[in-house]
């Protein structure tokens, strides 16, 4: 579609009645993205939130820094249901701290243009692919986004009073609280407190009230950590400087962008919105507009190049950064108003978001719930288990979390905490939720991902059970012996013909309790299997077919 037909049907627009129309493509979009929250599938990330909730609950969460919403979660471990459902009313939570961030984003961009400039720029945030996708998750995303983009809205937009600077103090130490990466939006504050210290006309007292405000912050920051790190179990003041420390190094990479391809599908998912700011550039160059303005813009902005060197920008990252940019659209939204009518915008960035919407695909979280109520009917709460992502919050998990950053992690340390696990206390359950795992389970090739004794240690000492459960135990067939290394001790159940442990017949159905060490075992006369637990048998409940996550 060229330009000039563009333009025509835009003019079919220019006679509706304007003023309502960004608002109520915000309420589409809004209503669109409410429908995922109960429907998209649980992420990796979002089970790893939860399972700090649980180990807050339990006594069991051994740092303060970076764990305040397990405080502010904590009563999600009292709601029924699976923890699916419970990661769900997190996500509600969650939702309301999106709208939050929208109103803030409409309330920062109307410094700079009017009002329905500045619905605008908030539709543009929420028509954004991997905003509709992830403003919702329960991770640290949304909770950080609304409290910065709030603070930035007193920065710029109240009295600077004395009630302003408590608030700003307040949001600003607590989001310190909730992500170090807050450290991320410093040029968007830095530019509108130059902007409120210019528009006062370089008053000290508003650059004292600016400092007060900042201070403010800090405290809070300081009380808070102190106050929620007083009830955790250990203290962790050098795990802090360890976490800070490990997550500076990391934090920022040179080079080509570990997730440029992200990058790539984040403005191929929310075209409109770059095509908005990439028309911002060039009107900061315009001198009509103060130049404390172009400043405050300019930090806005500035947060759009982080893909470039930050490193965790998997795609819920962009609900975090893109806020401000959004709220920089004001100043380009009216360039294209001029050409294209205001009816005619809202709608192109509604459709984005439910093109978005549409082929987002099949909701999986229904397999979810599946897997979690399988695990635990078959093993109490606390039973030690690995996976990739923390899917069993309320289980202890004997491995890290498989990130690649936590990968890298593992193998540069060389230390095997795989047999370490196994040697400490027995782990009867794998979830083979991830390819790497898969490598480990169904295949007797190196990975080049494990360290070689816990590939030993692993392989061998489970069987398929259902799912992605894999289940202590060993299979063999008719006729068959074999010698092997029991590593997870405890009772196991005989299923199939009878099997010789050591020399001893046991019989279908029967249940044997097993040390850690050499045992010989014989298949008579059929297959058989010992799977580890009482009275364990196969279940008859249906495979679960296809994929159990969805994608970034």
């Amino acid at each position: 579609m060229t330009t000039a037909t563009l333009g025509a049907v835009s003019r079919r627009f220019a006679s509706f009645d304007t003023r309502t129309l960004p608002l109520a493509g915000s309420f589409i979009v809004l209503a669109l993205q409410f429908s995922l929250v109960f429907t998209r599938a649980i992420n990796w990330d979002e089970f790893y939130y939860y399972a700090e909730v649980e180990r807050f609950a339990n006594g069991q969460l051994e740092r303060g820094l970076q764990t305040i919403h397990t405080r502010l979660f904590e009563w999600l471990t009292l709601l029924p249901g699976s923890e699916v459902d419970r990661i769900v009313a997190g996500r509600i939570v969650m939702f309301a701290c999106e709208i939050i961030t929208v109103a803030s984003i409409a309330a920062i961009a109307r410094r700079f243009a009017d009002q329905q400039t500045a619905l605008l720029c908030a539709l543009a945030y929420l028509s954004a692919g991997f905003v509709l996708q992830h403003g919702f998750s329960f991770r640290t995303d949304p909770l950080a986004a609304a409290l910065l983009t709030s603070a930035m809205a007193i920065l710029v937009r109240s009295r600077m009073n004395a009630w302003s600077i408590l608030v700003f103090g307040l949001l600003t130490g607590w989001s310190l609280m909730v992500t170090i990466k807050v450290a991320l939006y410093l040029p968007a504050f830095a530019g509108l407190a130059w902007l409120r210290w210019r528009d006062a006309n370089g008053s000290a007292a508003m650059a004292m009230r600016i400092a007060l405000a900042g201070t403010a912050g800090l405290a809070v920051f300081g009380i808070t950590y102190l106050l929620h790190s007083s009830g955790i179990t250990k203290p962790d003041a050098p795990q802090a400087a360890a976490m800070i420390g490990a997550s500076g190094s990391k934090m920022f990479s040179l080079g080509v962008p570990p997730y440029w391809f992200i990058a790539v599908k984040a403005v191929l998912f929310a075209m409109p919105l770059a095509l908005l700011i990439l028309l911002v550039p060039g009107r900061l160059r315009e001198k009509s507009r103060p130049l404390s303005e172009r400043i405050a813009l300019a930090g806005l902005i500035a947060p759009v190049l982080t893909p470039l060197f930050y490193h965790n920008t998997a795609p819920y990252y962009y609900a975090f950064m893109l806020p401000p940019v959004a709220a920089a659209c004001a100043v380009s939204i009216p360039l294209v108003l001029k050409r294209y009518a205001e009816a005619f915008v809202a709608l192109i960035l509604t459709a984005n978001a439910v093109f978005i919407w549409s082929i987002d695909g099949e909701s999986r979280i229904d397999k979810q719930r599946q897997i979690l109520e399988m695990a635990d009917t078959m093993f109490p709460s606390g039973t030690t288990y690995f996976d990739m992502s923390y899917m069993l919050p309320t289980f202890t998990k004997g491995n890290g979390f498989m990130t690649p950053w936590g990968m890298e992690i593992y193998r540069n340390r060389g230390v095997p905490i795989y047999a370490q696990a196994m040697a400490k206390g027995p782990v009867p359950l794998v979830v083979e939720n991830d390819p790497m795992l898969t490598s480990l389970l169904r295949s007797d090739a190196p990975t080049g991902i494990f360290l070689p004794k816990d590939e030993a240690s692993v392989r061998g000492s489970y069987v398929h059970y259902w799912g992605p459960l894999w289940l202590a135990g060993q299979q063999l067939e008719a006729g068959e012996t074999r010698r092997v290394e029991l590593r997870v001790p405890g009772p196991y159940t005989v299923n199939g013909g009878p099997v010789t442990v050591n020399g001893k017949m046991y019989r279908d159905g029967q249940t044997i309790t097993l040390v850690r060490g050499a045992i010989k075992l014989s298949a008579l006369s059929e297959e058989s299997e010992l799977l580890w637990g009482e009275d364990r048998s196969r279940t008859d409940k249906p495979e679960l077919e296809g994929l159990f996550w969805t994608g970034f």
